[in-house]
């Protein structure tokens, strides 16, 4: 097996891993057991369990940025399509990827933080710039109010951010399909002019 499969096929195993046993029940022995990979290999690729969840995220978090910022671009200079399209795909890819959302929304915690270090940073550094860079542009338009950053974002994914939470960790509520038009439709309330 070339060594991009073997990782590739090790982070896929801790991915099933994780969600059957949680990131904290899960250990290196049984990854390396679902993977079919050799102590040496996996701990090649992967030092430490923060290593193979930090890869995950990682790799996560730019799926969810990507499908983000697309809404945004799709959207163009339609401020509403674009809160209300940026709801609804935060519950969509939620709930597309759960084991990944859980990893992200619920299960990350400071080690594997630290594992994927200043590349997680970055990573949320550059999509928040983007996001702020087109909501700035909004504000000034007149196409949504001036709110500082932080309110803002808290504003327009809040609410689906707790009810992906929910859904993550079991908590019975509708099917996202039924509830993502009303939080949209809230969040455009909220930021309108």
């Amino acid at each position: 097996m070339r060594n991009a499969d073997r990782r590739d096929a090790i982070l896929a195993a801790a991915l099933e891993v994780f969600a059957q046993r949680g990131y904290g029940g899960a250990s290196m022995s049984e990854i390396r057991v679902a993977a079919g990979a050799s102590t040496g290999s996996l701990y090649h690729h992967f030092p430490t369990k923060e290593h193979i969840a930090a890869a995950l995220v990682l790799d996560a978090l730019a799926d969810f940025h990507g499908a983000f910022l697309a809404v945004l671009d799709r959207a163009g200079d339609d401020a509403r399509a674009a809160i209300e399209g940026g709801v609804r795909a935060y519950l969509e890819w939620s709930e597309a990827h759960r084991r990944e959302a859980r990893l992200l929304v619920v299960e990350m915690d400071a080690a594997v933080a630290a594992a994927a270090g200043d590349r997680l940073r970055d990573a949320n550094r550059s999509f928040f710039a983007a996001v702020d860079r087109w909501t700035r542009a909004r504000i000034e338009a007149g196409q949504l109010r001036e709110l500082p950053p932080p309110v803002l974002h808290a504003l327009w994914m809040g609410p689906a951010s707790q009810l992906a939470r929910n859904r993550l960790t079991g908590r019975p509520s509708e099917p996202v399909d039924g509830l993502a038009g009303a939080l949209a439709a809230g969040a455009w309330r909220a930021l309108a002019p």
